[in-house]
């Protein structure tokens, strides 16, 4: 169990037992979801982040706004009343405590003073990602919060998919 992260792609790689879960930052500045899947041994073999007009729909934890119609995982309404949330890479960091690994990367809003805060925990002796979100508000005006979660998942495009259990 392992979280690396790859500077010259800015992508991060956490890696189970049986599974990998792989993100990156693009170009625009937005953490992107790249993969979810069976463990992936070579970083070279996961997808590029995408660019052009795709590069906000794949968002890793998309906020209302911007050009991204899904669910969102965020919705906010700043004191000005705007509800458009754009979150980009701020930093993030990697720590290893006892028996589990955590990363912690920090979004910020590009015009208003939120945080969100992703932090991903692998544990030794499992094959499980665990995975909650962090938000701050770190200006003097109220945010309201219309629906937090700690996670979007989107299915990539395909047919025949069938989910059985999340939690």
């Amino acid at each position: 169990m392992h979280i690396e992260y790859f500077p010259e792609h800015r992508r991060f790689v956490l890696t189970t037992a049986a599974s990998t879960y792989a993100m990156a930052v693009n170009g625009a500045g937005a953490l992107v979801h790249l993969y979810w899947g069976a463990r992936v041994d070579r970083v070279a073999d996961l997808p590029p982040a995408p660019a052009g007009q795709d590069q906000v729909s794949h968002q890793e934890y998309a906020a209302w706004g911007e050009y991204f119609f899904d669910e969102p995982a965020l919705k906010a309404t700043f004191a000005d009343g705007v509800r458009d949330t754009r979150l980009r890479y701020a930093e993030h960091a990697i720590v290893r405590d006892g028996a589990a690994s955590e990363l912690r990367i920090v979004l910020r809003d590009c015009h208003y003073p939120l945080v969100a805060t992703l932090v991903y925990r692998l544990y030794d002796d499992s094959d499980v990602i665990d995975r909650h979100a962090v938000l701050s508000n770190e200006g003097a005006a109220p945010i309201t919060l219309e629906c937090m979660q700690s996670a979007v998942w989107h299915p990539p495009v395909g047919n025949g998919y069938r989910l059985s259990y999340q939690t």
